[in-house]
């Protein structure tokens, strides 16, 4: 079920807003809008200590081990910079020895964790400190990352995503309050897991078009402006304004001043549904605050504004004009906010639903009034492209927080056509007397490029060689597209077994879900399923999925047993262990007569039994079943223990005795042999 979100939070300093038309910018008491003066090459410094790994004053890490924060930094300030049609523009940032932020004319990203940080930031995520002259030129704008939280640049849901973070950040430091749109970057909510406000979305980029307008070139959108007024002729103060491209799945929106009026500006060319809505949530006065937009009131006794949608032709330079006019009565209908997954997988906790072109989604959106019985299917339509509605698939439930609070629930299945075009959608849910509408609850996110691998890129995980895959071993797969840049390394589900799905990433046998120790773009290792027992000598499909996009299934032969040894580095040395516990190696050489420890993988089965994922055991201990043979130095070996090393998956583990006859030197020749299979590696160890 989803959970309530932490909110994003800004603190302004010496700074009022005065009501304001689309997006919301923020004004000093004065009603001078804030905005940055020279706003060519606006730059930035990181306090030099970012870096993956970082930890706060309690020894937690602020950073994850595996991040790029400093990437992520230039990514978030690319966002704004690669506007088209928008003169803002971002330096490249520099590394700076400062770590609290100051009214110093210094632009700072900091996550330093100082007693004035922590005091600072409170629970926010992450904050930004304006400092503005009287005619609202901003001269300092300081960003502060909540030392007590963890960020990282990986898909990991315990952590905040940096370069979200920081984009919803950046605009605030030039200019941007928070908005009322649920998918925007400027929305005042996020979740742990999800990278969504990295991505600019329409009403994000309509204010960069028309705060900071490229004046060389001709005018790229247009303007909506006019009045919400009830049936008796009185302004409504605080109505949420939203023009809708429903071909483009373009968005954006405004707030309306105390006497009704609102204006949007930056509108791309296009064909839009104009409808208002009361703050009322998911966005109301807790998160979008009175004093930014210098509201009296956030009436929400009004509705029939989405009824009947305004339609407008928007062109290059346009200004239209165009008055809506509302009931006041309170809704009974509220949507609070969505969750999608895809089809069959359980849906996550969060208030955006995303989805990718290509693919089938269950959604769930809950509010106040929808348990009403008049709710069928044909109730349900999306304000956008690309969303269709799978007959019979309409479910009821509850939607339960952590704080106590429950809302009824709506679950249903979407298709999503693979020409859908990116962007926001609405959904809206109507009753015989009232719509409501969940503005912008549906992201629709750009596919991924479809993993590329081949037969021959699927190796055994310790020798790298191509061929057979065995059950319950590791294998490599080594292509393009196969996951994350930023590498992930997995850990154990809930039920002590490795993970099968990470960064997004799913891979399969036949079908069978594979256990992941790591994926990243090029190579992903993965534990073949034990189950495959049944499928050897014979063909199977290996597929890798990244969200929507999915690998050609590609066949590959599978056998009882394909031993590889693990090497240390690319040379022919083996990851080895003497007797007395240390690492075997050219100044550490084995003596004959003692045990040398081997590792390698592609064993096969063992028993007893170990179930795919699971960790092995040391009592008992499982042991290979087939016949293991070991050759060092050109003799054979006594083979003391060969099966699972404990504590590990798919992991050989072979204790065998250095015959007393076996050839010495630095480069001793190692063989292990599995059910009649070889390693066919030029394996090594060091002999006294």
């Amino acid at each position: 079920m989803p959970i309530r979100l932490l909110a994003l939070a800004l603190i302004f300093l010496f700074a009022r807003a005065a009501p304001l038309p689309a997006y919301i910018q923020n004004r000093r008491l004065s009603g001078a809008p804030m905005s940055q003066a020279d706003f060519t090459a606006i730059p930035y410094s990181v306090d030099s200590r970012t870096a993956a790994g970082m930890r706060n004053s309690l020894g937690q890490f602020t950073i994850t081990a595996g991040s790029d924060p400093l990437l992520a930094v230039q990514d978030a300030l690319d966002s704004w910079t690669n506007i088209s049609s928008s003169a803002v523009r971002f330096a490249p940032f520099q590394t700076s020895t400062g770590i609290e932020p100051r009214n110093d004319g210094v632009n700072l990203i900091t996550f330093a964790d100082t007693p004035s940080t922590r005091s600072l930031v409170g629970d926010a995520v992450a904050v930004t400190f304006l400092f503005s002259r009287l005619n609202g030129a901003l001269t300092d704008t300081d960003i502060v990352f909540n030392p007590r939280l963890r960020f990282s640049t990986e898909p990991d849901p315990t952590t905040f995503d940096i370069q979200g973070t920081l984009a919803h950040e950046l605009g605030h430091a030039i200019g941007l309050y928070h908005t009322a749109v649920v998918g925007a970057t400027m929305y005042a909510s996020t979740t742990r897991g999800t990278s969504r406000i990295a991505r600019l979305t329409s009403d994000d980029i309509a204010f960069a078009r028309d705060i900071y307008p490229a004046t060389q070139e001709p005018a790229s959108g247009g303007q909506i402006e006019g009045r919400v007024s009830y049936s008796f002729g009185v302004g409504v103060e605080g109505a949420h304004v939203v023009a809708v491209d429903p071909a483009q799945n373009i968005l954006v929106a405004a707030i309306s001043r105390s006497d009704g009026s609102y204006r949007i500006g930056g509108v791309p060319p296009g064909r839009y549904w104009l409808y208002c809505e009361p703050l009322d949530g998911p966005a109301d006065e807790a998160q979008l605050g009175s004093m930014p937009l210098n509201l009296d009131i956030f009436p929400t006794n009004f509705h029939g504004g989405l009824g009947a949608p305004l339609q407008l032709e928007v062109t290059p330079g346009a200004a239209l004009a165009a008055d809506l006019v509302v009931a006041n009565a309170s809704p009974t209908l509220n949507l609070e906010g969505s969750a999608a997954a895809p089809a069959g997988v359980s849906n996550p906790d969060g208030l955006l639903a995303e989805m990718q072109p290509g693919g089938l989604f269950d959604v769930e959106v809950y509010g106040a009034g929808l348990d009403s019985a008049e709710i069928h299917e044909s109730s349900i339509s999306f304000l956008g492209a690309g969303i269709n509605l799978v007959e019979g698939s309409l479910k009821r439930g509850t939607a339960r927080f952590t704080d106590g609070s429950s809302f009824p629930l709506l679950s249903f299945r979407v298709e999503v056509p693979s020409d859908t075009p990116a962007g926001l959608v609405t959904v809206l849910i109507a009753t015989s007397s009232e719509v409501a509408a969940l503005t912008g609850g549906i992201a629709i996110v750009d596919p991924l490029p479809a993993p590329l691998f081949s037969s021959n890129s699927v190796t055994n995980a310790a020798s790298f060689l191509p061929g057979p895959v065995t059950p319950g071993g590791i294998v490599s797969i080594f292509g393009l597209n196969l996951g994350p840049e930023q590498g992930v390394s997995g850990g154990l589900d809930e039920f002590g077994r490795v993970v099968t799905m990470l960064g997004d990433v799913t891979v399969t046998f036949n079908g069978l879900p594979a256990p992941l120790f790591f994926v990243g773009s090029g190579q992903i290792n993965v534990q073949v399923p034990v189950e495959l027992a049944g499928a050897v000598n014979a063909l199977v499909l290996v597929l890798v999925q990244r969200g929507q996009s999915a690998s050609v299934p590609i066949s590959v032969a599978a056998a009882a047993a394909g031993p590889g040894l693990f090497t240390l580095g690319a040379g022919p040395a083996l990851v080895a262990l003497n007797q007395d516990g240390t690492v075997n190696g050219v100044s550490n050489g084995a003596a004959r007569g003692s045990i040398i420890t081997l590792f390698g993988t592609g064993q096969g089965l063992a028993s007893p039994p170990l179930a795919t994922g699971q960790p092995a055991g040391a009592q008992p201990l499982s042991e290979v079943v087939a016949p293991v043979t070991v050759m060092i130095g050109g003799q054979i070996a006594e083979v003391k223990f060969a099966g699972m090393a404990p504590g590990f998956a798919g992991l050989l583990q072979i204790n065998a005795v250095i015959p007393a006859g076996a050839s010495g030197g630095q480069n001793t020749p190692v063989e292990v042999i599995i059910g009649g299979v070889a390693t066919g590696q030029n394996g090594t160890i060091a002999v006294q």
